[in-house]
């Protein structure tokens, strides 16, 4: 065994970084990126840990991003990212994480993947067969169907993947307008982390105060 002499380290992590494939375009965009350009940002910004994120599913081009990734010193997890059946009052839908431990295989993940069932409209739908447009427009899964199939022992993946609910900076538990409370705060308790879609210091400062109980902010 090697002794390392040192005493705890700051490593920059972001768990809520979209791949270059990603299905739905958010304020940016990666127009002429390319894997190289991709990674080279991601080690000159001083990030040592990504979660490689997308809508759903993940393409081939994930997998192999990640391991150009990783073989670029950069500690790589897969990240998905659903948007729940789940509403508010403003009948807002509320977007969820499931982020993968790096030693799950490819075919592993995609084993989760398709024992996923997904409402889209008023039908029922496997993953694995949804368009990019479905994704984009209406697709839409319980929190409930992702937790049943994380626990699932016939996959093994529980002890080997985290869940995150995706706070929107409005320093609550919504995705509209605050109301005094919100299925979002069961789900969030439920979860292992609380993700964020902002990198503005304002929100992040409210969501903080929100999630460590110093603010009653609705």
């Amino acid at each position: 065994m090697v002794e390392v002499n040192r005493g705890s380290e700051w490593r920059k992590w972001d768990l809520h970084i979209h791949s270059l494939y990603t299905r739905i375009e958010g304020c940016g965009s990666y127009k002429d990126v390319t894997d190289e350009k991709f990674i080279e940002k991601i080690r000159n910004e001083g990030i040592s840990v990504v979660g490689l994120t997308n809508y759903f599913k993940f393409n081939n081009e994930d997998f192999e991003l990640a391991k150009k990734m990783r073989d670029n010193g950069i500690t790589t997890f897969m990240n998905l990212e659903f948007r729940l059946t789940n509403l508010n009052d403003d009948d807002k839908l509320a977007d969820y994480h499931v982020i993968f431990s790096d030693l799950l295989s490819k075919s592993e993940i995609e084993t989760f993947i398709s024992n996923l069932d997904v409402t889209v409209g008023s039908a029922e739908k496997k993953i694995n067969i949804l368009t990019d447009e479905e994704i984009r427009n209406n697709a839409a899964i319980s929190f409930d169907k992702i937790i049943d199939t994380i626990n699932d022992p016939s996959l093994d993946i529980k002890d080997k993947c985290l869940t995150a609910f995706l706070s929107r900076g409005h320093g609550n538990c919504v995705c509209g307008k605050g109301r005094e409370y919100t299925v979002y705060e069961n789900i969030a308790r439920k979860s292992d982390l609380i993700l964020h879609s902002s990198d503005f210091k304002e929100t992040l400062e409210n969501d903080k105060d929100f999630w460590l109980g110093k603010s009653q902010k609705k």
